[in-house]
């Protein structure tokens, strides 16, 4: 009988940390035997995470993490949709992308979030950083956020997203709301 990890589409943990060792030995190979990259991969354990986001354990982890605690609020009932929200003020040139605070962003949306009525819903999210360009010009970073949010998709809930955050006007959609269909990859 498979786990309910396999049955789920997570990767076993033999095959995650040999994906770790192979990506600690590839640094290794091409940074001369010093990494401090690799040397964090190689010592990275389950009572000891790293939590560097290269780190295929660490990955493993966290969406196992993820998916017993949407088990156990049970997130599988309902609708869910998807919000992607390019916000104001989040777009940096080439070599500006250091000047990005996420933290900042993070406290932003989660205020946005809680003032827009949506504060009761579960809402997962994200940031997508995502270098644009238009007719072979540069443009820039762009930030971009990306909420899954536990209620059915519809025009109460476009609305409500839409004016939840100060939006950037030199997108060409700044909102985007969709349905989640199960089983999709959306």
């Amino acid at each position: 009988m498979r786990s309910f990890y396999k049955r789920n589409g997570l990767e076993s943990r033999k095959k995650a940390c040999k994906a770790q060792s192979e990506i600690a030995t590839a640094l290794l190979h091409l940074h001369c035997g010093e990494s401090d990259l690799a040397d964090r991969l190689n010592d990275c354990s389950l009572l000891s995470l790293c939590k560097l986001e290269a780190c295929p354990v660490c990955l493993l982890h966290f969406r196992r993490g993820l998916m017993n605690e949407a088990m156990n609020n049970d997130l599988r009932c309902g609708g869910w949709s998807l919000a992607v929200v390019i916000p104001e003020s989040h777009l940096y040139r080439r070599d500006e992308l250091y000047k990005a605070d996420l933290p900042k962003l993070i406290r932003s949306v989660n205020k946005c979030i809680e003032r827009s009525g949506l504060g009761d819903v579960m809402v997962i999210g994200g940031i997508d950083v995502s270098f644009n360009t238009f007719s072979n010009n540069e443009i820039g970073w762009q930030l971009e956020v990306q909420l899954l949010i536990n209620r059915p998709c519809s025009d109460e809930l476009r609305a409500q997203v839409r004016s939840a955050f100060r939006l950037a006007r030199n997108a060409q959609r700044p909102v985007v709301v969709l349905p989640v269909k199960p089983g999709s990859d959306n």
